[in-house]
């Protein structure tokens, strides 16, 4: 199911504003936290591709996973992570070369504190938001043929955005009684009133 959100214009517009370095990292883990409690993964599942436009107009692809996302930047990493789904059949080799090629923003929900950086406890710590061990979370960018690698703060800006309309897409679903993974998209759909065409 494929989802698309341009800029949350039209059902809720956001801004992402600009922050001083260590304010930026307050509303990073903020927002971290907010997405744990309100259990994002239990609402969406990976095949619902949720894809959000930042105001740069930069569509990212939002894959969830049980505490963790991955947000596959442009048509390259859209490319590449249905090419990585799709290829069911492909050999270890061939899956490893897709796995590489991925671009994206990835969030992960669940490490221990002392699985952190130095630099990202330093954050944490910097930001004043209290995680249980165990929930800490960790934010990496991967760039096509580069191991996963510390965000910039361009992409820290990406991930406020990104994390903002994941929250405001679950609120929003709600009321089309998308609630849990198992509820289904119609009755939104529905409400589309999309007229069915045939090409001939």
């Amino acid at each position: 199911m494929g989802i698309f959100f341009s800029g949350l214009n039209n059902i809720g517009q956001l801004n992402v504003l600009l922050y001083s370095t260590t304010m930026k990292h307050q509303t990073l883990y903020a927002l971290a936290k907010k997405y744990q409690e309100a259990e994002i993964d239990s609402v969406f599942s990976e095949n619902d591709l949720i894809c959000i436009l930042t105001e740069e107009k930069v569509p990212y692809y939002i894959s969830i996973v049980n505490n963790a996302f991955a947000a596959y930047r442009g048509e390259k990493g859209l490319t590449g992570y249905l090419a990585l789904s799709l290829e069911e059949d492909s050999s270890d080799l061939d899956y490893f070369d897709l796995q590489q090629g991925q671009e994206c923003l990835i969030g992960i929900l669940n490490a221990e504190f002392d699985e952190l950086e130095a630099r990202e406890q330093t954050a944490v710590k910097e930001s004043e938001v209290t995680f249980e061990d165990g929930t800490y979370p960790q934010f990496r960018s991967k760039l096509e043929y580069k191991v996963p690698w510390f965000i910039s703060e361009k992409d820290e800006a990406d991930l406020i955005f990104i994390m903002e309309g994941l929250l405001f897409a679950k609120s929003y679903f709600a009321t089309y009684k998308k609630t849990k993974k198992t509820s289904s998209f119609l009755p939104w759909l529905e409400s589309l009133k999309l007229e069915e065409t045939v090409q001939t």
